[in-house]
Formats: structure tokens, sequence, C-alpha cells
């Protein structure tokens, strides 16, 4: 994908980037104009030998478009890099990439050009001061904590899990999120990452975190009952496993082989299309969304409550009174589930003895499209 070049120059330019398991979005941004850039091209990681390959193919696109050369460049990258003022020699171990990326290489050619090379989710992080409301979608407040209807201890029944319909979510509330307390960036897609925000000078404090990979912790006899199935084809069981575009696919065979919910024809078909190569994940979320299909709703349904349960041990543990942000290829695409409010609050609200803080914690989705990009802007002009 390309988006054409509306300005080729004047201002302070930054390259951006913004490298995904799946996809690589490279954009250039003029100083005066954080949120939007004036070129952008995206990637599919799997076409290319490196990411090398890719920054090269874009600075000559951009060059052919009367682009001056950038004077700031940040790139977030999936995996523990250090930051802005600490560059790495090599590359530290990800996972999701296709290929190893060279900080050398990268550094030679963004040259003259400085790049600060940061975790994908640190870069989420920066990009939070400067998302107003127009770029959130608030997840509304569960019920008092006394209302029958958020018993928080009751998601494992199949009714809570039966519940997600089709409607559209709430328009955004145009309330601007708190500025003060700590803040946890979550996101699943391709993998599953994880940032923390805690409040201080500058840019504030920002936590790199690979919190992915850390073990799955089943919250009901549901989850546990997931993990069990899980654990017969693998060793350990990551968060990442259950909460990315992989995850789904996990819970679509849970919920079919374990919970004797049937596949449809009409799905089975559309998965086994070999002509189109169909996406699980994707296949899932459009059929869970429409209420088309009852094993695809379940899924999606049961994907919001491992979601709200995570969130709510990841708020407790930094006591992140500042907000939840959800980031990420799926939470946008599910918007209309998890802006619904019951399955994902009841999970993250399910914590005695701080199920208030948790039902009245401020949590919202990240809708505009480049957080990625605009954070590594941030990031670039911190050094």
């Amino acid at each position: 994908m390309n988006s054409g070049a509306r300005q080729h120059s004047g201002g302070d330019l930054i390259l951006a980037g913004d490298i995904g398991g799946t996809n690589a979005r490279l954009a250039v941004f003029q100083r005066e104009n954080l949120l939007e850039p004036c070129f952008l091209k995206e990637y599919p990681c799997g076409g290319w030998p490196s990411l090398t390959h890719i920054v090269q193919d874009f600075l000559s696109g951009w060059r052919e478009q009367g682009g001056e050369p950038p004077s700031r460049a940040a790139l977030g990258i999936p995996g523990p890099w250090p930051g802005p003022g600490r560059q790495p020699a090599a590359a530290p171990p990800a996972s999701n990439l296709p290929w190893v990326v060279e900080p050398g290489e990268i550094r030679r050619v963004l040259a003259p050009a400085e790049p600060v090379l940061l975790n994908d989710f640190a870069a989420v992080c920066h990009a939070l001061p400067l998302l107003g409301a127009a770029h959130l979608l608030e997840i509304p407040a569960g019920e008092p904590a006394g209302n029958s209807a958020d018993s928080a201890d009751s998601v494992d029944s199949a009714d809570s899990v039966d519940s997600v319909d089709s409607a559209e979510p709430p328009p955004a509330s145009g309330a601007s999120p708190p500025a003060d307390g700590p803040r946890v960036v979550l996101g699943a897609g391709t993998g599953l990452g994880l940032g923390f925000v805690f409040p201080g000078p500058g840019n504030g404090l920002i936590i790199t975190s690979e919190g992915g990979h850390a073990g799955f912790a089943p919250w009901n006899e549901r989850q546990t009952r997931l993990l069990g199935h899980l654990l017969r084809s693998r060793d350990r069981v990551s968060r990442e496993d259950v909460l990315s575009g992989r995850g789904l696919a996990a819970l679509y065979g849970f919920v079919r082989d374990c919970e004797g919910t049937p596949e449809s024809e009409a799905v089975r078909a559309e998965l086994e299309d070999t002509a189109v190569s169909p996406d699980l994940a994707e296949v899932v979320t459009r059929h869970g969304l429409a209420g088309t299909d009852e094993l695809c709703r379940r899924t999606l349904g049961l994907f919001c409550e491992v979601y709200g349960s995570l969130a709510g041990d990841l708020a407790l543990e930094v006591m992140a009174s500042g907000g939840v942000y959800l980031a990420g290829g799926i939470a946008p695409r599910i918007a209309p589930v998890l802006a619904q409010g019951g399955l994902f609050r009841r999970a993250l609200a399910g914590r005695k003895p701080h199920r208030e803080f948790l039902r009245k914690l401020p949590v919202y989705i990240i809708t505009h499209p480049h957080p990625g990009l605009v954070g590594a802007v941030r990031a670039a002009l911190s050094v």
C-alpha cells in the first residue's frame, strides 16, 4: 500500500516505522503534524528479504516523490529493543518476524539520521499523550458490584459467553483520558504486545515488556479447561497463544472440539476454499460480529473474556488508575463487542477485594489507524 506524498519538503522531517509480525508500515511526518503522515507505505513482511530492503525501498519511493532526507528516524520493532539513547549493536531476540533485524544496516541506510530502535509497544506508549478523544473509544464502566447483572465471578456460564451480539459500539464519550496514574497498553494482533507508562517528567517512564510470552493463567473453570486442551499439543501455553490471531484459531478449535459447538457447513466451506487462502481469525471475527455463526460467536465471546481477564490482572499489577489502552490489530475490529462492555468488563472486574476499582477503571480502544507510527515520531523527537 502506498499513500502518495502530499508535501515533499519543509519543516523537520521524521521517518517513522511500525514493524509488525505481518506488515511493516513506514511513513514520513512533518514536525508540525505528528498525527498524520505526509507519505506512507505498507509492506508485507514475508514478501521482503529483510527490514533493510524495506527501508531502502521506502526511501527510494520518498525520493521519487521529491522528498528531502528525513533528519530523524525511529522504528518500533517487536522484541526487547532498548529505546531512545540506548541503541544496540546486535538485534535482541524477537518472535513473529520472518528475518533478523540488523541495527548496523538500518543505521547505514538511514544516515545521516541516527535512528531510534524501540519496542513496538513502547512506541504505542509514546503515542498516548498525542491521542485525544477523537482517537479513543471508551469501553463503558460495568454496573455496580451489588447488581446481579455484574456478578463478575460468574462469567464461566455459557449464557455469558453467548451474549455477544452484532450491535454497533456506543459513540465515543468525548471525555479526555485521565492524565495521571500508571497506564497499561495491551494489544492482540499477530502477537500480543504489552507496555506500561508511569507518570514522570517529559515522556514519563515507559517500561518495555515481553509479557505476551508469559504464561497464560486461567481465571475460571472454563479457561482451565482451555489450558488443559492446549497443553495436549504443546509444552506450555503463553498469553500470546490465546490472545492473538493464532489464539483466535486455538479458541475456535477448543469451542468446537471440547464444548461440542458444531462447525457449520458454510464456515467449513469458506475455510477450505484454497482459492482465497482464508484466514481463520478473519472468518471467525466476521461471522462472530455479524452473529451469522454460533461457533464463531461463542469463540469471539471467549476471546473477549480472556482479554478482559488479562487486562484486569495487568491493571492490578501497577494499580493502573490512568487506564488500560487496547491497541493492536484485533481490538478495533471487534470494537462492537468490546464496547458493549459485558463480557470484557465483567472479566476485568472479577477480582476481590479490588472489584470496585477495576469496575470504574478507564478502558479505551485506540482507534487511530497508526498509533505505532505516531509514537515512533514522538520517540525520535525525544533525543
